[in-house]
């Protein structure tokens, strides 16, 4: 799948209103009109076609910010966007000793432990010889504990709810911040090679928007002998209201802390093996 993030060049587009929504709904009906769009990204080419149809901007422009989602095909990037912290999870905990632990059981233990824990949106990739779950962005405080809904899983800065007087003398000098964290388990029985490249809040909604809602049959029966189980956790903060949600090189707190917060080990370790 592709997106198009459109950069209006003023010195090209008319001053009309009804000529600049022209311009877009022709960039659009052309993008979904093409069965198929080169895969090397950016395509200028592509994109000067585009232009040229509108008169909207340049073919420079759209064709190098036409790129597709590292996503999209249900295969987690390797090497992996370096989190914020990470964890490897005890393997009782995750019950990869057990002679019958197969990648579907712990695909499914792992489900029932983010519902439990009220964690929504997990999706599924592909990830070498296991698999990638990734969770929605929620909204954290400043210790890693999830907010309560219906902040939890709002972008909007949380209300203060109840008196704190920290909390209180920093709202009445700043704007008040927003804490985020999504977490992604890696299951996979080889060591796993990070990027010096971080996690975007743009690339967390790509990676809740494009994953599977269940592991695939393909992988469901494969068993898990010297299979590891890793938490990547991915801190975003956002300092006001009116600015853009940015990710965090430094965790909050570290990986076993917010994986407490966030209520998962508590959860893991309440749930059998299905």
């Amino acid at each position: 799948m592709y997106f198009i993030k459109l950069q209006v060049d003023d010195s090209r587009m008319n001053d009309t209103p009804v000529s600049r929504i022209l311009s877009l709904l022709a960039i659009l009906l052309i993008t979904a009109s093409c069965s198929s769009v080169p895969s090397s990204a950016p395509n200028e080419a592509y994109g000067r076609a585009v232009g040229s149809a509108t008169g909207a901007m340049s073919g420079a422009a759209i064709g190098a910010l036409l790129v597709k989602s590292p996503f999209s095909n249900y295969i987690f990037p390797d090497p992996i966007p370096m989190p914020s912290a990470r964890m490897r999870l005890p393997e009782e905990l995750v019950h990869l000793k057990s002679p019958d632990m197969t990648l579907g059981k712990l695909s499914a233990l792992l489900d029932r432990a983010l519902i439990k824990a009220k964690i929504e949106g997990e999706c599924y990739y592909l990830y070498r010889d296991g698999f990638a779950l990734a969770t929605r962005i929620e909204q954290i405080d400043i210790t890693g504990s999830s907010l309560a809904s219906p902040d939890r899983y709002s972008v909007d800065v949380a209300p203060l709810r109840r008196f704190d007087l920290k909390a209180l003398v920093s709202r009445l000098s700043a704007a008040p911040p927003g804490y985020y964290r999504c977490i992604v388990f890696i299951v996979c029985s080889e060591e796993i090679t990070f990027k010096n490249e971080a996690l975007t809040k743009e690339d967390a909604d790509d990676m809740y928007r494009h994953g599977s809602a269940r592991l695939p049959k393909s992988r469901e029966d494969i068993r898990c002998t010297g299979y590891v189980c890793f938490a990547l956790i991915y801190n975003f903060h956002r300092e006001s209201q009116s600015l853009p949600i940015v990710a965090d090189e430094r965790p909050i707190t570290d990986a076993e802390a917010q994986l407490n917060g966030a209520g998962v080990l508590a959860a893991l370790a309440a749930t059998i093996i299905p």
